[in-house]
């Protein structure tokens, strides 16, 4: 569905490409956060 060639590209086109980024983000930060926990409970 992010593809243009499915969406028919147009202003939906960038609003999928925004969220995909947007998740991609939160997901890495919970990742560095969680790990930054376990490096500091574990001194």
């Amino acid at each position: 569905m992010t593809k243009e060639k499915y969406s028919g590209g147009g202003t939906i086109q960038s609003n999928f490409a925004t969220s995909s980024y947007s998740e991609l983000v939160v997901k890495r930060t919970v990742q560095i956060f969680n790990h930054y926990n376990s490096v500091i409970k574990g001194k």
